[in-house]
């Protein structure tokens, strides 16, 4: 029973990537050449779960829609990667 509950959990997941991988490069889009780093979009997306917004950044660069584009330092110091969507490049 355990295991059924988990693919359909899985399942749901599954089909709610598409949409948020379109919500992340539409937002990183939006940056231009400012760029965003993960910090950005969690405070853009608060209820949606960090690990799933990094997760799209890191399936987006798979796929070549965004790349990394320098440093910037978060609100508690730390570097953090500026992502910008490709065909926002000149």
């Amino acid at each position: 029973m355990q295991q059924q509950t988990s693919q359909e959990a899985l399942q749901a997941v599954k089909s709610q990537l598409p949409s948020l991988r379109t919500l992340v490069l539409n937002f990183v889009t939006a940056c231009g050449e400012r760029g965003a780093t993960s910090e950005d979009l969690y405070h853009a997306y608060p209820k949606l779960p960090q690990s799933s917004l990094h997760a799209r950044l890191s399936e987006l660069q798979v796929r070549g829609k965004v790349s990394h584009h320098g440093f910037r330092r978060n609100t508690r110091g730390r570097k953090m990667i500026v992502w910008v969507a490709n065909e926002s490049r000149i």
